[in-house]
C-alpha cells in the first residue's frame, strides 16, 4: 500500500508540472545564517545579498555553486542595491541606509542615514536617487555623493511601505501593504501623489515591478499579482491571478516581459501577461519561504529563502537566448565592437536601402529601453554607444541588446558592458 500511495504521489507532482510549457532548474544552492531577503547583482558579477540579522553578504556564483567571499555585520540587512559607480546601498531596517563598497572580498562602509521609520526596499532612479519604501513613514528620497546621504524628499500618505520601482518614464510605484499601489511623480525636490488603487480581499501589496511597454505589476500578498495601465493620472486593473495558496512577496521582470514572483508558503512562479491575459508558465516548489526574486544580467533568477538561504535558477525558457538571437544574422549585417567593451562600443551595418524609420534601440536584460538612435544619427552606417541612457546617466555592467530595424528588416544582437 505504501509503495503505491509514493507511486499516486510521484505521478501527480508530474501532472501539476506537465501543465505548464517550461521549467525551473534549480543551479545552485547555499543556506547560512540570517534570514536572505533580497539580492542584487553587482558591476563584477558578484552576488549581494540582504540577509536579515545575518547582514550584508557577498557571494562569488560560478554557474553551479556559491561561494561567500565576505560579508558586513552589525546590520540587519532588507534590500541592496547597486549604483551606476557600484556602490552598494543597503536598506538596514529600523536603521535607515548603509553605502559600502566591496573591494578584496571586504565591505567599507562609506556612509549611513537614520532618519526614522523602517528602509525595506530600495529602487534607484536613472539620475541615481535613491527611492526607499520606509516602512511606516511612506516613501523616501536621497542623493548619495560618494561620503554622505541627503535626504531630499519624503511623504507619507498612511499604510505600511514595501516595495518600491521606478518606471521607464520616471513614475514612481509604491508598493503599500495596507494602502495598495500608489504613484508619485518627483522633481528633485518634492513628491507630488498621482494615484492609488487598492483592491481585492486583501490590498496588502508587497512587491512592484514595471515593464518596458509601462503596465505596472504588484505582487498582492494575499490576491497573487495584478497587472495594471497607469495614464499618469490613475491605474486601471488589466487582468489579476490568484496566489495559489500562497502570499507573494517579491516581484522581478526579465528581459523578454516574463514575470517572476516569489511566494511565500508557495514557491516561485513565472507568468505571460499578453495585454490582456495572465499565463502561468513554470513553477518551482523547492524553495517555499521565499522572499525576493532576481533577474541576473544572463537570465539567472536568484531566489532568497528566508528559512533556507540563496537559490539559482535557469528558466528553460531562456535556455539557447543567444542562439535565437543569431538566427536573423545577415538581413542588415549588423555588429558592433569592441564585445565585450569598456566604455564604449561601435555599432555598424550595412542595409541596401537607409530609411526613414531606421532605428537602434538598447534593451536591458529587463526588457526596459535604456537608449535610442534614429535615422538622423544613423546616416554613416554606425553609431557608438558609450554605455549610457536617454539622460546620458551611465548603466550598469552586464548584458544589453540592440535592436536594428531598418524598413522591413530587423536584427537584435547581444552586447556585453564589463566596467
Amino acid at each position: 500500500m505504501k509503495k503505491y500511495f509514493v507511486l499516486i504521489l510521484c505521478l501527480a507532482s508530474a501532472l501539476v508540472y506537465a501543465q505548464f510549457p517550461y521549467e525551473f532548474v534549480t543551479l545552485a544552492h547555499i543556506d547560512e545564517d540570517g534570514g536572505a531577503k533580497h539580492s542584487a547583482v553587482g558591476l563584477d558579477g558578484t552576488i549581494f545579498v540582504a540577509n536579515g540579522g545575518g547582514g550584508l553578504l557577498a557571494y562569488d556564483y560560478d554557474g553551479s555553486s556559491f561561494t561567500n567571499i565576505g560579508s558586513a555585520t552589525g546590520v540587519n540587512g532588507r534590500d541592496v542595491a547597486i549604483m551606476a559607480d557600484g556602490t552598494i546601498i543597503l536598506a538596514n531596517n529600523y536603521d535607515g541606509l548603509v553605502a559600502y563598497d566591496f573591494n578584496d572580498s571586504s565591505f567599507t562602509q562609506l556612509a549611513s542615514v537614520s532618519d526614522g521609520g523602517r528602509a525595506l526596499k530600495l529602487a534607484i532612479g536613472t539620475d541615481q536617487t535613491i527611492f526607499v519604501a520606509n516602512g511606516d513613514s511612506g516613501l523616501w528620497a536621497y542623493d548619495f555623493d560618494g561620503t554622505a546621504f541627503t535626504n531630499t524628499a519624503s511623504i507619507y500618505d498612511g499604510g505600511t511601505a514595501w516595495g518600491v520601482d521606478v518606471g521607464p518614464d520616471g513614475t514612481i510605484f509604491l508598493a503599500n501593504n495596507d494602502d495598495g499601489l500608489r504613484a508619485y511623480e518627483f522633481d528633485g525636490s518634492s513628491f507630488n501623489s498621482t494615484a492609488n488603487i487598492a483592491e481585492g480581499v486583501y490590498p496588502q501589496v508587497r512587491g512592484v515591478a514595471t515593464r518596458n511597454d509601462g503596465i505596472v505589476f504588484t505582487a498582492a500578498y494575499g490576491d497573487g499579482m495584478y497587472a495594471y495601465n497607469y495614464d499618469g493620472a490613475s491605474f486601471t486593473t488589466l487582468a489579476n491571478v490568484g496566489s495559489s495558496g500562497g502570499f507573494a512577496k517579491g516581484i522581478d521582470i526579465g528581459y523578454d516581459g516574463t514575470i517572476f514572483i516569489s511566494i511565500d508558503s508557495d514557491g516561485l512562479r513565472a507568468y505571460e501577461f499578453d495585454g490582456s491575459v495572465i499565463t502561468n508558465t513554470a513553477y518551482a516548489e523547492e524553495c517555499s519561504q521565499t522572499m525576493g526574486v532576481t533577474v541576473g544580467d544572463d537570465g539567472t533568477l536568484f531566489v532568497c529563502n528566508d528559512g533556507d538561504g540563496f537559490y539559482a535558477f535557469e528558466y528553460t525558457a531562456y535556455t539557447g537566448i543567444e542562439e535565437e538571437l543569431q538566427k536573423d544574422v545577415n538581413m542588415c549585417n549588423s555588429s558592433n565592437f569592441p564585445n565585450p567593451f569598456n566604455p564604449s562600443t561601435t555599432i555598424s551595418f550595412e542595409t541596401s536601402n537607409l530609411h526613414e524609420n531606421t532605428r537602434i534601440d538598447i534593451f536591458n536584460m529587463k526588457g526596459q529601453k535604456v537608449r535610442m538612435y534614429s535615422h538622423p544619427e544613423l546616416v554613416e552606417g554606425s553609431i557608438t554607444w558609450s554605455g549610457t541612457d536617454e539622460n546620458d546617466h551611465p548603466v550598469s555592467s552586464g548584458v544589453y541588446f540592440y535592436k536594428l530595424t531598418s524598413g522591413d528588416q530587423t536584427e537584435t544582437k547581444k552586447m556585453v558592458l564589463m566596467k
